[in-house]
């Protein structure tokens, strides 16, 4: 019989809620003869190599064994040298929460590229001699391009060299520019770029997803159908299980302010545990790249400090009310009042600590966040007019 194209559906959500319930599992220590070798950047020539070596090993590790048995240790021997690669790039221009998917984007571009046009002896490359005189910035282009390896002149990372932040910013350009030239140089897997565009998460084998009829490998914006069709999917469960638990907490009535506070803790909370592992198996495990996964983490970062100062501020009243259940606190006295006033007080200060860290994990200037909360304060203090009287 033919299957038919709900049974691929069903199959995608029944891989969906298997890797809901199932970990990541143990991850093996790296098997490098030399696991603390340090990456060398001491100079142009030493970043290039060590950039393009590290690329050309994640890539022959994965087409040698990862494509058909995929494994922990497989993966943390991956991302072990893929972090390595990573580091040959100045991302302090990125928001935090945002630099892994930025690095792996301009990496790919980067290495497309590097692999297509022509670059120069590697003797004719400045090393660490060639700068050893030089004060202040230093720098070296590829001929013939704008790509440029730099020296960092401040930060933990002072003296290094690196691609420099223009660089990385314009590397998808300059793949667009070179991605129809044939490859120049050796690489164990052609097109990676296009690759990852279907590539799934350590939690299915390629070889798997090559079964899968033509139709749920096509590319449509960046991305396979399969990847669409199973992020859907992840979403309409997150969705649900947010509404599930919010159908729960308004079932029976509520005698006491404790149990309020108890009740409405419950949904943000559980957005709290769910926001992560959809974050994880969106990026990680169905494998959204470029402006999807970072849409998703942007969306999932902000959504979490934003949930993170909703439950500062409840947590901050629900402690209040615990202690004003003490025998010696009377509900309606002054001193039960006073307690309910701290406590919004210090539901506030921790929530705007909350706000300022998550504002500077996604790239949000601070400026505009002080600002934002000079309104809301100036709104909160008219609003607690009477709780101060």
């Amino acid at each position: 019989m033919t299957p038919r194209r709900g049974d691929y559906i069903l199959a995608l959500i029944s891989l969906l809620l298997a890797t809901l319930l199932a970990g990541p599992g143990s991850v093996l220590a790296e098997t490098r003869s030399h696991p603390l070798e340090p990456l060398d950047t001491s100079s142009p020539r030493a970043t290039l190599s060590s950039f393009l070596a590290d690329v050309d090993a994640v890539w022959q590790i994965y087409r040698d064994q990862y494509w058909h048995s995929p494994s922990a240790e497989l993966n943390t021997r991956i991302n072990h040298i893929a972090a390595r690669a990573l580091r040959t790039l100045d991302l302090s221009q990125v928001a935090p929460s945002a630099r892994v998917e930025a690095g792996y984007d301009a990496g790919t571009f980067l290495y497309e590229t590097l692999s297509r046009i022509e670059l120069p002896p590697l003797d004719a490359i400045p090393d660490a001699a060639f700068f050893a005189d030089a004060e202040g910035p230093a720098q070296w282009t590829i001929p013939h391009t704008d790509i440029s390896i730099a020296r960092i002149t401040e930060g933990p990372r002072k003296g290094e060299f690196l691609f420099n932040a223009a660089t990385v910013e314009r590397a998808r350009e300059f793949y667009l520019k070179t991605r129809d030239l044939p490859y120049r140089r050796d690489v164990p897997i052609e097109n990676s770029d296009r690759l990852r565009q279907v590539l799934p998460g350590r939690w299915v084998a390629m070889a798997s997803i090559d079964r899968l009829p033509a139709w749920m490998k096509t590319v449509f914006l960046e991305h396979a159908v399969w990847k669409w069709l199973a992020f859907f999917v992840l979403l309409i469960v997150a969705v649900a299980l947010i509404a599930a638990v919010h159908r729960l907490t308004r079932r029976g009535t509520l005698e006491t302010s404790l149990s309020s506070y108890l009740h409405r803790l419950a949904v943000p909370l559980s957005v709290l545990l769910i926001i992560p592992a959809f974050a994880y198996l969106a990026t990680e495990q169905i494998n959204l790249i470029g402006t999807a996964s970072k849409a998703v983490l942007l969306t999932t970062q902000t959504v979490k400090y934003l949930i993170g100062t909703w439950v500062a501020w409840l947590g901050a009243l629900l402690v209040a009310e615990l202690f004003i259940l003490s025998p010696r606190i009377e509900e309606d006295s002054l001193n039960a009042q006073l307690l309910r006033l701290t406590a919004r007080i210090a539901g506030i200060v921790l929530g705007l600590v909350i706000i300022f860290y998550g504002a500077s994990q996604i790239g949000i200037p601070l400026v505009g966040v002080l600002a934002g909360v000079g309104v809301g304060g100036l709104a909160i203090a008219l609003a607690a007019q009477d709780s101060l009287k």
